[in-house]
């Protein structure tokens, strides 16, 4: 194999910087939603983004990302709604408008996006359309915290519920971007056999075993 291209080499160079500058910007806008959430009472987890980023490579920079994921209770969305928009969000798709609840048969999350950072937010009130697929995943499961330097956490899913969200996630998207297999791949390898082992046995349990071994397959090719 020869040389990578100068024009390759500018290009891939000019993406990782871009990249990780808006990492860097999503992981200042989660901590400063989250905190606003809290205050305001709104349990919430995020799934992807940058606590995945900092549990599966160490440096919320190493993953690109197109939004911020978090995941609230369906009862809490007036509260969330409000805390976004008194932090300068705006509603991209009017469910801020919507009567609450009417909108849920079809969409599980609402978009926003704050005009001055550009930074994009998905609050979530289930992790997937189908409400049968591994319905026991959300914010009842258990926890793990993600520590962003020395004054913040992120609450996110514990390690085996979180790689086998990851897992159902790809898998039913049939795992069109090739970074979702990486991510998967790569918290897998960092994490002990014990939460492995316990990633297996949550898979099984809810009835996402092949789902996960499927997952385990493609991330060892």
């Amino acid at each position: 194999i020869g040389a990578v291209p100068a024009t390759i080499v500018e290009r891939s160079t000019a993406i990782a910087r871009r990249d990780g500058m808006l990492a860097m910007a999503q992981t200042a806008e989660l901590c400063r939603i989250g905190a606003a959430l809290t205050e305001r009472g709104v349990d919430w987890i995020t799934v992807k983004g940058p606590a995945l980023a900092l549990l599966a490579y160490g440096n919320v920079g190493a993953k690109a990302s197109h939004d911020i994921d978090l995941l609230i209770d369906p009862a809490a969305r007036a509260e969330a709604f409000a805390v976004m928009q008194a932090l300068g969000y705006v509603s991209l798709d009017g469910q801020d408008r919507a009567e609450p609840g009417t909108l849920d048969h079809v969409l599980k999350d609402s978009g926003w996006r704050h005009p001055g950072n550009r930074v994009m937010v998905e609050l979530h009130t289930r992790l997937f359309i189908n409400r049968a697929l591994v319905p026991t995943l959300g914010l009842n499961s258990p926890r793990e915290t993600v520590a962003v330097g020395s004054e913040h956490r992120l609450p996110s899913l514990a390690r085996p519920e979180l790689l086998v969200y990851l897992a159902v996630h790809g898998a039913s998207t049939n795992w069109h971007r090739l970074k979702w297999i990486a991510d998967f791949a790569a918290l897998t390898r960092c994490s002990s056999d014990a939460q492995r082992s316990a990633a297996r046995a949550c898979a099984a349990r809810i009835g996402a075993g092949d789902v996960h071994d499927s997952a385990l397959a493609l991330a060892a090719d």
